[in-house]
């Protein structure tokens, strides 16, 4: 069985909002906005960073940009991209570049060209340099910022803005490839000014102090993160700057008006328009300039560049459009844009599917981490309230339907819990399903039903009706682990392992112990080696074709399955479907078309939700029958060998991708009968092997092993 995402399932959100575009998506809670044309049509394409688990997505427009939708197949390619990244022509060619975070510096990309609509990028530098006062040494951003890289000078080569390591001015690297060797197609850099624009900003305020040096004391305290975009704002043929402050929600807008070619930044005339003072977001703005509408011209995108502190999240992404006629760039009339289009329930949502109402069709539950909620006495900070959302289900068995119920099921909201997972199953016998959620402290509460007359209605039990205890971050389901036709407690926890209370009664009056019976249910483990100590596996058993399945959110935002056979567990897959939710998968699995295979529902750190129908994969064997293709060998170790079927001289693009979907190898080959690969700096596991040869695709496993 295969899941492929689906947008097309109506979702009606809370006050009966129905325009959602893109509702399935998954919400927003960072976003950082850059725009290429990704698959070679000839139209520009939209790719969102979130720093919300750094979760990697892209939009198309099919109306020359009067909407955009989210096309999940358009990523496959991409460079991995974590904390920020910008999209720049550095050389020239007519290809999108990428500039990414490097930790604290910056990673280079360059875009190649193909014949297909796949990108293929090649890894320019893992960490660019520049020229500070005769050494070269690591060109420093910090990973909270964001950096400027446009054409500061004029010369036609990119430069670079960044703010110094310990202080609170800018720094200007110039790009010397045009003096050095004429042309783009160098990164070549150096210090220019260690004071751009002759200007500072607050250490403690987003305070921008005029005419004034840095002063690079030895103590000097450094200014805790800003984001930086440059922009001719006044349309005098100089670069002017957009600032973002990480404690502030305001834009500043910066003019520069050079004195002897020397860029001074200066306090903003009075003559200009005041509704520059109203750009702003609920913190920390993130500024991008791309073109959102029909109109062929850029405009500014706003949107918080923090997960934290941000008033409902990723539903403020703003645009202001550019304006025609006149001196200054961008209208002061905001629209809100993309994250309106998606139900969004603030952050870190888990959903389940389950028959709430006994009308047949299955209903969607969603527990939440909360929406944030500002500093009120005698709170010192901000708040966040897990909640448990309801969506009923209106459609028919093939055709589902969600509208908006209930948005604190069982007023939970009033126990200020930090964590909800929700599971469920009529646990009294009353005919009538009744919910459990597990807590951050590994607890259980259950919710009685009962509902009358087609209302919802969920009454909170006594805290002692489940005593079980299954750590930290509790993910309870419903199964019968030792197959004795009594539902049996499963729940995923923050270690990621998946702990079995056996119950000890009935399936309407079930008693599970404190202690689990299992402590790691068929050593199912979640946790990213090396990379965290923690799993959050989050579980969901299916059925298909007579045959158990798990499934597993993770961590890390992908999902895990093992076939389940007479108590044993096969791996089957650490990235179902190369579905990567970014951060913490939350899933759900359930019938939602009344086909024989199963469909899922995902949920994330960012709180949105994103929905997958079941059916079956594409197979390797029926794409292989288009175009024949050998490897010798497979498993292989250091090397493989390709054996083209069809012996032509026309260049045949090799592309290897591992299981997540990213490109490792890319190569190319005019060769009739086969050209050998090398493998050496590829770890043990499955990979996927593509060619194209003459608009013809072949695809075939290879599994490397020594």
């Amino acid at each position: 069985m295969g899941f492929s995402f689906n947008n097309n399932v109506p979702l009606v959100g809370k006050n009966l909002q129905t325009s959602y575009t893109n509702g399935w998506f998954g919400g927003m809670n960072a976003p950082q906005v850059q725009q290429t044309d990704i698959n070679n049509d000839g139209s520009l394409d939209l790719i969102i960073l979130d720093r919300a688990g750094d979760k990697l997505s892209a939009f198309e427009s099919l109306d020359n940009r009067l909407t955009w939708t989210y096309n999940p197949n358009l990523i496959q390619g991409l460079p991995k991209i974590d904390d920020w990244f910008i999209v720049r022509d550095y050389n020239n060619d007519g290809l999108d570049d990428f500039f990414v975070s490097a930790g604290n510096g910056i990673r280079v990309y360059k875009r190649l060209p193909s014949n297909g609509n796949l990108p293929v990028f090649e890894l320019v530098t893992d960490l660019l340099l520049s020229e500070y006062f005769g050494n070269d040494l690591n060109l420093f951003v910090s990973r909270v910022d964001i950096p400027a890289i446009d054409d500061i000078d004029g010369d036609g080569d990119l430069d670079i803005l960044t703010f110094y390591i310990l202080g609170t001015c800018v720094e200007y690297h110039k790009n010397l490839s045009q003096e050095l060797h004429g042309n783009n197609e160098h990164l070549i850099f150096k210090l220019e000014s260690d004071n751009w624009g002759r200007f500072t900003e607050d250490a403690q305020t987003n305070a921008i102090n005029y005419n004034d040096s840095c002063g690079r004391a030895a103590d000097g305290e450094r200014h805790s993160g800003s984001t930086l975009l440059i922009d001719n704002l006044d349309q005098d043929n100089d670069v002017d700057l957009m600032l973002g402050d990480i404690s502030y929600a305001e834009a500043l807008f910066l003019i520069n008006q050079p004195i002897e070619s020397i860029d001074v930044i200066v306090p903003t005339p009075q003559n200009y328009p005041l509704v520059w003072n109203n750009i702003s977001v609920p913190v920390f703005p993130g500024l991008f300039k791309v073109q959102t509408n029909n109109d062929q011209l850029p405009d500014l995108v706003v949107a918080p560049n923090t997960e934290s502190e941000a008033i409902n999240s990723g539903r403020l992404m703003k645009r202001y459009n550019t304006v025609t006629g006149s001196s200054f760039r961008y209208t002061g009339s905001e629209t809100p844009f993309l994250c309106h289009e998606m139900l969004d329930l603030g952050k870190n949502s888990i959903p389940f599917l389950a028959d709430l109402d006994n009308d047949g069709d299955q209903d969607l539950l969603v527990g939440t981490g909360g929406e944030y909620e500002l500093p009120v006495p005698p709170l010192t900070s901000g708040n966040y309230r897990s909640a448990l959302w309801l969506f009923e289900n209106i459609g028919t068995l093939e055709n589902p339907s969600f509208i908006y119920r209930d948005d604190d099921v069982a007023e939970l909201k009033s126990l200020n819990l930090k964590h909800l997972s929700p599971t469920a199953s009529d646990l009294n016998g009353d005919g009538k399903v009744d919910i459990v959620v597990g807590l951050l402290n590994g607890k259980f509460r259950q919710l009685n039903n009962v509902s009358e007359n087609g209302n919802f209605n969920f009454e909170l039990t006594t805290e002692t009706t489940i005593s079980s205890d299954a750590g930290e971050s509790s993910a309870p389901g419903f199964f019968d682990a030792n197959e004795d036709g009594i539902i049996d407690l499963i729940s995923g926890s923050r270690e990621g392992n998946i702990k079995v209370f056996l119950n000890s009664g009935s399936n309407s009056n079930p008693i599970f112990a404190s202690a689990p019976d299992i402590n790691q249910w068929g050593n199912v483990e979640t946790v990213q080696e090396g990379v965290s100590n923690n799993g959050f596996s989050n579980p969901a058993v299916t059925n298909f074709l007579g045959q158990n399945y798990l499934l597993c959110g993770t961590e890390r935002g992908t999902i895990q399955s093992w076939q389940i056979t007479e108590g044993n567990f096969i791996s089957l897959d650490s990235v179902v479907s190369n579905i990567d939710e970014g951060k913490l998968s939350g899933i759900t699995i359930g019938s939602l078309n009344n086909d024989q295979y199963p469909d899922m529902i995902t949920g994330n750190s960012r709180g949105g939700l994103n929905l997958y129908l079941g059916g079956e994969p594409v197979s390797i064997e029926k794409l292989n029958a288009e175009l024949p293709l050998e490897i010798y060998p497979n498993p292989a170790k250091n090397q493989v060998y390709l054996f083209f079927k069809t012996a032509n001289t026309a260049t045949k693009d090799i592309f290897i991708f591992d299981i997540r979907g990213n490109l490792v190898i890319y190569d190319s080959s005019k060769e009739k009968a086969g050209v050998e690969i090398n493998l050496s700096g590829l770890s043990n596991g499955i990979y996927i092997l593509q060619v194209l040869d003459n608009g013809a695709s072949s695809h075939a496993k290879l599994v490397i092993s020594r």
